[in-house]
């Protein structure tokens, strides 16, 4: 046995994880905050609905999904810790930026920055980890790092919550150098800079070698990347369409339940990102840490396909959650809902992550995950909120339906992806032993 393999998911390896998971908290806190200061930002700059949403989506998804393999081929190619701290340095400047915007056409120069730093991450932190980790503890590893997730949302949900309360009632702040910052640009300067400070900690991190060198690899190109997902084709489909099905509910009912709960059951928003902040940075964590450590148990005891276990088990609890949460017909019934919805909103992060990485030969783990990123985005964040506004206004035609507009969606969402992934379960274990051999 090698040091290398000797090494393996030690101290060095989970300090490495840690960074990582703070990262993404970061870069999470960064893309969402700006969904929750609209109406601020709307007032300040004379902004419609229109170019809110052009901010909020395109401007950052475009060039987080356009940038995404190119990242994911250097990460295959180069160091991956420079990349991701390159890219971290970058995203935190061009968040910060967004505080200093005065009109539209400088914010979105912003946002479209804060979409290229942060399309270095996922491809080059998914690559680390798994040549930090066996394969008997990479969904926990991944679950951990998917912490970020998790911690980043809730965070800005606090955030969000507080701006909207303060920037009615909270003069601007006099910054020197700068001058006049209102709440809301305070925010972004204040999220944005710490990044440079973990930037640096990335730095501290020791790239870990790779399972086998790139110089033989045949893989290592455009060519093989698509011959490499013609191959398994079905079993990419069922992780990445299968859980992205989950993750368009995940986001749709995300996105919508802050407007669900202020219009039917009447709640303030300050105390609504209270909760929903709270509940998703500990009940979140929890269950995405039990999620990846069950998926570990029942690969260690010789079950490769935990993944299709786990995953169908997670997502009727996180239907079952979404309908208490949507229909529920008092306020006390809602939040018992939303707590039991935090649990399981981002507990697939780390099982999808593990699955794919051991399907998928070292050289082109960057790229596949690049790909399952856009995959994710497009479907989750591209679709979910979008089916959940045209069932409220179309379906139900009613702006109280939102709760049985998210309900519909996850009715409908969740049991395919469930058919999708059972799908794959065999085309799986075929890809795994391949890359096991």
């Amino acid at each position: 046995m090698t040091d290398h393999q000797q090494s393996k998911g030690g101290l060095r390896a989970w300090f490495a994880v840690g960074v990582l998971s703070a990262l993404y908290a970061c870069s999470f806190i960064d893309r969402q905050i700006l969904a929750l200061m609209v109406e601020p930002i709307k007032r300040d700059l004379q902004l419609s609905d229109t170019q809110m949403s052009i901010l909020i989506g395109p401007a950052f998804a475009f060039f987080f999904a356009i940038l995404g393999l190119p990242m994911g081929a250097i990460a295959d190619r180069f160091s991956r810790k420079a990349l991701i701290s390159i890219g971290v340095a970058a995203w935190s400047l061009f968040t910060a930026s967004c505080g200093l915007a005065g009109n539209f056409a400088q914010l979105l120069l912003a946002r479209m920055g804060v979409g290229v730093g942060e399309a270095t991450l996922g491809p080059g932190a998914y690559s680390m980890i798994t040549d930090y980790f066996r394969p008997h503890q990479l969904a926990r590893a991944m679950s951990v790092f998917g912490i970020g997730v998790v911690v980043g949302s809730g965070l800005a949900s606090l955030i969000g919550g507080y701006v909207i309360e303060a920037s009615m009632t909270t003069q601007a702040t006099h910054l020197p150098l700068i001058g006049d910052v209102r709440p809301w640009q305070m925010v972004f300067i204040v999220v944005g800079l710490p990044g440079l400070l973990l930037s640096l900690l990335m730095l501290l991190v020791r790239e870990p070698a790779r399972r086998k060198p790139l110089a033989a690899a045949q893989t290592g190109n455009v060519n093989g990347l698509g011959r490499q997902l013609r191959r398994q084709f079905r079993a990419y489909a069922a992780i990445m369409g299968g859980f992205g099905l989950l993750s368009l509910f995940g986001f749709g009912a995300g996105s919508w339940l802050p407007t669900y709960l202020i219009r039917v059951h009447h709640m303030p928003i300050h105390i609504i990102g209270l909760i929903i902040g709270l509940s998703t940075i500990i009940f979140g964590t929890i269950g995405t840490l039990t999620a990846g450590t069950l998926n570990d148990r029942l690969v260690k005891r010789g079950r490769p396909d935990a993944p299709f276990i786990v995953g169908p088990a997670i997502a009727v609890c996180f239907l079952i959650a979404g309908l208490i949460m949507g229909l529920a017909p008092t306020r006390g019934i809602a939040l018992a809902g939303v707590l039991l919805f935090s649990v399981f909103g981002a507990t697939w992060s780390g099982v999808t992550a593990a699955a794919l990485q051991l399907m998928t030969p070292p050289d082109l783990r960057g790229r596949v995950s690049a790909v399952y990123m856009i995959v994710n985005n497009a479907v989750g964040l591209g679709l979910g909120p979008l089916l959940v506004a045209l069932a409220t206004d179309h379906i139900f035609a009613d702006t109280l339906a939102v709760g049985h507009a998210i309900a519909l969606t996850g009715a409908i969402a969740i049991p395919l992806g469930i058919a999708l992934i059972r799908s794959g379960r065999t085309h799986y274990l075929r890809a795994v032993a391949e890359q096991a051999e």
